[in-house]
């Protein structure tokens, strides 16, 4: 019987999630998108590079700026529970250190420890990491972000192989 949960993809243009429909995972206005971003704010009186936890609905998940995405796994659990996880993994301000790739590492582990995500996903981040690395690498030797195309390169990590070239 074939399986209607939403799909875990790590967004590549820098280190994201997104949570989209299996039956339709470039669908405008279906996909979610999970981030920490940085951001020059007001903080503790003075303006200040502040690093944030975001949630969107992305009104078009096909953009220029997206490189590709990698399928990690399936949600287990309702929405709500997985923004919640999410929520719960921390920012970390005034570390030159830490930034998003930091907080998607981070992030993968709390949903791991929640049970967010199916039993076959990959949540091992070093797997992850060098996962995405490979792809990326891949895509550009053979020229892939040379000109404009329509689709978004996708690598199925779970399965490991390639369902969008």
């Amino acid at each position: 019987m074939p399986s209607n949960k939403d799909r875990f993809y790590v967004a590549l243009y820098h280190w994201a999630f997104f949570v989209s429909p299996k039956d339709d995972p470039d669908g405008d206005d279906r996909t979610v998108r999970h981030h920490a971003t940085n951001k020059i704010l007001l903080r503790d009186g003075t303006m200040q590079q502040t690093w944030q936890y975001q949630q969107d609905h992305l009104k078009k998940v096909k953009t220029t700026r997206l490189l590709c995405r990698i399928l990690i796994g399936k949600v287990e659990k309702p929405r709500q529970e997985l923004e919640s996880s999410l929520r719960r993994v921390p920012i970390v301000q005034d570390d030159p250190n830490w930034r998003c790739r930091t907080w998607t590492a981070n992030a993968v582990e709390q949903l791991a420890k929640d049970g967010i995500l199916s039993s076959r996903s990959i949540t091992d981040w070093s797997v992850i990491e060098a996962g995405c690395r490979a792809y990326i690498q891949k895509k550009i030797e053979n020229g892939r972000f040379t000109s404009l195309t329509t689709t978004i390169p996708t690598y199925d990590l779970m399965a490991r192989m390639e369902t969008v070239p």
